[in-house]
């Protein structure tokens, strides 16, 4: 088992938690080998970017859910760790309450094109996303997401989050 645990550790927290980061995973492996298909210098491909946009849309939306269950329970983490998941979560949730909702973060008012791909860079086969001058690199997020995830160990789990409700 503690090999298990060591090999990977958000089992220790959720089952469910590692399932869905591991679903996660493979999600945005796919959406990279899209954009890599899709874009091209000078050229983007009609198709593929519409998987690829599609495939970040839910990506967004389930990595959302599962830092947002881990950020409520912070103290099942080491304060490291918490405080990644909780930082990580925040820059994310400016690109989940357009995507979800349609509508900004915080106000009731909808949105007029941040859903929207605001650039193409063909060079790094890349999307960006600009949400109240603020601007999302597809490929950048991914990054964060997998470095924040490839740096939790066994130590940074303190409590499986079913006996934090105890």
């Amino acid at each position: 088992m503690e090999r298990m645990f060591n090999e990977n550790p958000l089992i220790a927290f959720s089952a469910f938690s590692h399932s869905q980061v591991e679903i996660l995973r493979d999600l945005s492996t796919r959406l990279l080998a899209e954009l890599d298909r899709s874009v091209a210098p000078g050229q983007v491909d009609g198709e593929g970017f519409q998987r690829a946009y599609a495939m970040f849309w839910l990506w967004i939306l389930g990595t959302y859910e599962v830092v947002r269950t881990m950020s409520q329970a912070r103290s099942c983490f080491s304060e490291r760790f918490a405080s990644e998941v909780t930082d990580f979560k925040k820059r994310i949730a400016k690109l989940r309450m357009p995507f979800a909702k349609q509508e900004y973060a915080g106000r009731n008012e909808p949105i007029v094109g941040e859903t929207s791909v605001s650039g193409i860079d063909c060079a790094a086969r890349d999307f960006t996303f600009t949400i109240e001058g603020q601007t999302f690199s597809m490929r950048q997020t991914i990054a964060e997401f997998r470095a924040l995830f490839d740096s939790v160990t066994r130590r940074d789990i303190i409590l499986d989050h079913r006996r934090r409700y105890e």
